[in-house]
């Protein structure tokens, strides 16, 4: 994880201040709730009467440093698509490398200097939206089998049961 000021510095007039403020805070206490796992485990299966009071202190306190990292990234999502002027999630995420940064915002349509939208317009691609027949209509066949299609054990079935 990269220092506060440096960090700051180089990502703040790209992403928005606030942003990579959120981001600093999402590393380390993701860190924190994922190693709280393992610990939780070998105070649990130690199985005295204080570590089972340890584990359960060192789950809640795992637990609640997930949740607020899970905070901190939506908010995070929330001030990237106010700055890039699109929805972003962690499916769209921005990397964090200055070449994938840029490459990113060229497929997206943002200025990779700035982090604004660029003025012509969004260039960023939608996909198409589709209705719910299309899913279940257009990739089924509806073209009626006939009994030439069924194999032979089949049809010699059908005509032994009626």
């Amino acid at each position: 994880m990269p220092s506060r000021a440096p960090f700051l510095a180089r990502w703040s007039p790209r992403i928005g201040h606030r942003a990579a403020r959120l981001h600093l805070l999402t590393g380390p206490t993701t860190t924190i709730g994922i190693w709280s796992a393992p610990v939780w485990l070998i105070l649990f299966l130690v199985g005295q009467g204080w570590s089972r009071v340890c584990a359960y202190a060192v789950a809640g306190f795992g637990f609640a440093c997930l949740a607020f990292a899970a905070i901190c990234m939506h908010l995070m999502y929330k001030a990237l698509g106010a700055r890039f002027g699109f929805k972003v999630s962690w499916r769209n995420a921005p990397p964090y490398r200055y070449k994938a940064f840029r490459t990113w915002c060229r497929s997206n349509g943002v200025d990779p200097a700035t982090g604004r939208p660029l003025e012509g317009g969004r260039v960023r691609d939608q996909p198409a939206h589709r209705s719910r027949e299309h899913g279940s209509a257009a990739h089924r066949n509806t073209a009626r089998r006939s009994p030439a299609r069924h194999s032979p054990a089949h049809s010699a079935r059908s005509k032994v049961g009626r």
